[in-house]
């Protein structure tokens, strides 16, 4: 829990969130750019600190191109497959991520009106590889981008609450019906995203 709350809410990512978003020309799209954000700040030191080996090896050996590019993604494999992990898990705690509780949203199901389970709001954030396109889509369309229409979800406004709550949730987490439905489709779309990134290198490599 310290290390979650030392990770994504410090002055540093504070700062560095605050300015970005500065930009967003819609509430909805702050939003998206919030949550994205928050995960690539707090990661940027867990990069960083699984680069540093990397970069010691190269300085005090040679390595060939090849050779360098397979340590260079074998060693940035394990933070971003965390990363991508959390993303599509990022609303997992009562339907809202950082970004929601801090503007006010929360995803339901459009048939019940219900909060959405912990299943629609993973399978809401697999568009993820395609992100261009669901900027797209909350511009046309702001309460229910491709994602929203893939889980059967939408966005509602309700009322802000402090980004910080969200660790109050986790730490008070129960265990769900679904709960081990959601970890194994998140492996396993983490690892389908993997070989997707990973498919640009693999072409140079091989050609």
């Amino acid at each position: 829990m310290k290390l979650i709350k030392l990770l994504f809410f410090n002055s540093f990512t504070k700062q560095f969130v605050s300015q970005i978003v500065a930009f967003a020309p819609s509430r909805r799209i702050r939003s998206m750019i919030t949550d994205f954000s928050y995960v690539l700040t707090a990661f940027f030191p867990i990069f960083v600190i699984f680069l540093i080996p990397y970069i010691f090896y190269s300085i005090n050996s040679l390595i060939d191109p090849i050779q360098s590019i397979w340590i260079s993604l074998s060693i940035s494999l394990i933070p971003y497959s965390v990363m991508l992990f959390i993303i599509i898990n990022k609303d997992f705690y009562g339907a809202r991520s950082i970004a929601k509780r801090e503007l006010g949203y929360q995803i339901i199901n459009t048939k019940t009106g219900e909060i959405a389970t912990q299943m629609q709001c993973l399978l809401r954030n697999t568009t993820v590889i395609i992100w261009p396109l669901e900027v797209i889509f909350v511009l046309l369309t702001p309460n229910r981008r491709l994602g929203d229409r893939i889980a059967g979800t939408k966005l509602i406004d309700v009322e802000k609450v402090d980004p910080k709550s969200i660790l109050i949730d986790i730490e008070h987490f129960k265990k769900t019906a679904d709960l081990q439905k959601v970890l194994v489709v998140s492996i396993i779309l983490t690892l389908i995203f993997d070989t997707i990134g990973l498919l640009p290198a693999i072409f140079v490599l091989f050609t």
